[in-house]
């Protein structure tokens, strides 16, 4: 909402101007600002070691293979520029099929798999397929509002681009999916949900550590390992 994105820009304006300052290069989307999306579709370092990726593409980051997509889902935004052709990636601070579209592209360009996928949302349907201790849950037993914080667009970009891992937030909760087997290249995308930034509990916690190898350097045997737990 209007508080929440006022503090996001309010903390972010200490490291803009130097009050304080990140202690590792740091690579975010945003959801909520159209300002930010607007001025800077193609990504911007705002100050030292903070980075707006943009509004969709896919950078190498440390090796990495990453593709991320900012902005936010608006059903009616989305359904009016179904049928456009050539029209805007971003209405506002909401993602048109135009950015879906445009990012499968650039991943289709290349052979070389994804290694990461960063969005704001969660996938619709990630808890298909799994037993009722495997689906993500509220920490304070609450119902999880999935039209508030999963979008069906970000289901079907994470099927087309089929990354190694898929991280996002919007829910403030933590979560770590069984991985699944993709359809296509074979092998397993991890999905990780994280929680907002400051929240208490090891339900949300928004710091997870992944030690990754870019796929580009992994011989196929490891690339495919698939664990015990990978559903279909």
């Amino acid at each position: 909402g209007g508080e929440n994105a006022a503090a996001a820009a309010s903390a972010l304006a200490e490291y803009a101007t130097g009050k304080r300052s990140a202690p590792v290069e740091t690579y975010f989307v945003e959801s909520r600002s159209a300002a930010i999306l607007q001025a800077a579709p193609e990504g911007k370092q705002l100050c030292e070691r903070v980075h707006f990726l943009g509004g969709y593409g896919i950078r190498d980051i440390m090796g990495l293979r990453v593709a991320y997509l900012s902005g936010r889902y608006d059903a009616g935004v989305y359904a009016a520029h179904a049928l456009l052709e050539g029209g805007p990636a971003f209405v506002g601070a909401a993602y048109t099929p135009q950015a879906i579209e445009g990012l499968v592209r650039l991943a289709k360009a290349s052979p070389a798999p994804i290694d990461v996928l960063l969005t704001s949302e969660w996938p619709i349907g990630i808890d298909g397929k799994l037993e009722e201790p495997e689906r993500p849950k509220d920490p304070d037993g609450g119902a999880i509002n999935w039209q508030e914080v999963g979008a069906t667009p970000i289901a079907e970009l994470v099927s087309a681009l089929e990354p190694r891992y898929h991280v996002f937030g919007t829910a403030d909760i933590f979560y770590q999916r069984p991985p699944f087997q993709t359809q296509q290249r074979g092998h397993v995308c991890r999905c990780i949900g994280v929680g907002k930034v400051g929240s208490k509990g090891k339900g949300r916690l928004w710091v997870h550590g992944l030690a990754l190898t870019p796929a580009s350097s992994m011989p196929e045997a490891a690339l495919m390992q698939r664990p015990a737990n990978t559903t279909p």
